[in-house]
């Protein structure tokens, strides 16, 4: 039995026994991803479009308080991983990403950029991202989105990054992807010249040139951007979970023919918009950097899914992780009884990748 099904039962387990209900949404377990099978957990925790009280009030059908069970379910669920790591003997087997978009300082403030507010009225969530896993010996790594990029480069925030690398898995918030989200003509090339990211325990964000190219990317009209702000974005996803939650190779995975195979219909999972811009990335990558990119992990979609383009010469996967905000719909189109809060992880242990919807038990 690879040591990856013990310590996902091992996760499952202490979930359980926390009043935490882990159900799988997709799997996929693939040798070929190449991540050693060395007790290493990472837990992928994507957008939560957190607000303050008073932004709140201007947006209350939106973001991370916009359904009263998220806060909760949050709070339980980070206690469990804090008693997780305390747990575990290695002092870096459990670590934590957080995906961007954590906090929305475009809802927040007009031109602003300040997250006091922010955490204030968040707190409980902030500490035990900030303080309680820490201290159980699980880093977390945050990652800037398009939504926080713009927080300062201080305190507790400088080390907020644009990419993680470890062996053949590069962790992005996703937003680089999305034609929406990008003003500079010539992104992708810029992109793939300065978005070098760091490894896994390299926390320093200030390289001037790296920033100042994820600026231009993001520079776009003022009053376009905070037009876009005042859209709430309700969308209703699908999650489909596999039939067969225990099969040895995948579970509910998208496979595609070619990297571009999306008909512009999110619900219909026969591929995923982001998936071609992500392949020629890291194919630039490849050929720029040296590093192949068997495993990119994502959020900023607020749409869970897991997607493999699988050929004789190459073998890519793109996990896409959800959100903390929006609803989705759980099981086949044609039940539309089971409506909840999208309130979704990614975990990966060795190869095997898994993304779960979370609930209170």
């Amino acid at each position: 039995m690879p040591q990856s099904d013990e310590l996902h039962k091992r996760l499952l387990d202490t979930m359980d026994n926390t009043g935490v209900k882990l159900s799988l949404a997709a799997r996929i377990f693939e040798p070929d991803i190449g991540l050693p099978d060395n007790g290493t957990i990472r837990i992928f925790i994507p957008d939560l479009h957190m607000i303050s009280k008073e932004a709140q009030k201007r947006f209350p059908d939106y973001g991370f308080h916009s359904h009263q069970s998220r806060e909760p379910t949050m709070v339980r669920f980070l206690e469990a991983l804090g008693s997780l790591g305390r747990q575990l003997s290695d002092v870096n087997s459990l670590r934590v990403y957080q995906l961007g978009d954590f906090l929305d300082l475009w809802r927040e403030h007009q031109f602003g950029n300040d997250p006091t507010p922010i955490l204030r009225d968040n707190a409980q969530v902030w500490d035990l991202l900030y303080n309680n896993l820490n201290d159980s010996s699980a880093p977390v790594y945050y990652l800037r989105g398009n939504h926080d990029f713009a927080i300062p480069d201080q305190n507790e925030y400088r080390n907020w990054q644009r990419a993680y690398f470890s062996g053949p898995m590069a962790v992005m918030h996703g937003d680089i992807f999305d034609w929406l989200e990008v003003v500079a003509p010539d992104w992708l090339q810029q992109a793939v010249v300065y978005l070098t990211g760091v490894e896994e325990g390299e926390r320093n964000y200030s390289q001037e040139e790296f920033q100042e190219v994820n600026e231009e990317i993001h520079t776009r009209n003022e009053a376009t951007r905070y037009q876009w702000a005042e859209v709430y974005r309700l969308g209703d996803q699908w999650l489909n979970p596999p039939n067969d939650s225990t099969g040895p190779t995948a579970g509910n995975v998208i496979g595609v023919q070619n990297p571009n195979q999306y008909n512009g219909d999110r619900n219909d999972l026969s591929g995923h918009e982001l998936m071609g811009r992500a392949h020629q990335l890291v194919g630039r990558l490849a050929a720029a950097r040296q590093r192949e990119i068997r495993l990119l992990v994502i959020g900023h979609t607020h749409h869970a899914r897991i997607v493999q383009y699988k050929t004789q010469e190459e073998n890519f996967v793109l996990m896409d992780c959800g959100a903390w905000t929006e609803e989705c719909w759980v099981g086949p189109k044609e039940d539309r009884r089971n409506k909840v809060p999208s309130q979704q992880v990614g975990v990966t242990i060795g190869n095997d990748c898994r993304i779960y919807q979370v609930a209170l038990a």
